[in-house]
């Protein structure tokens, strides 16, 4: 676990490590919907992980980041 002297640091660590999970899976996804046929099969077997993996505060930057797009 990171400790610093405020916990709002320790916390954007930890919503940019999280962010960066959420990143990579994604793509990967995109990664195999690019390059197969059968990349739905993977991408609904990813999607339950990281959304199971998310705290309340990271599914709300990432609804805010796909709303601004």
């Amino acid at each position: 676990m990171l400790w610093h002297s405020r916990i709002s640091t320790t916390a954007k660590i930890y919503t940019k490590i999280s962010v960066d999970k959420v990143k990579a899976a994604t793509n990967k996804v995109v990664n195999n919907i690019l390059t197969s046929d059968n990349a739905n099969t993977e991408l609904d077997k990813i999607i339950p992980e990281i959304l199971a993996s998310l705290g309340r505060q990271e599914e709300r930057q990432i609804i805010n980041s796909l709303s601004e797009k």
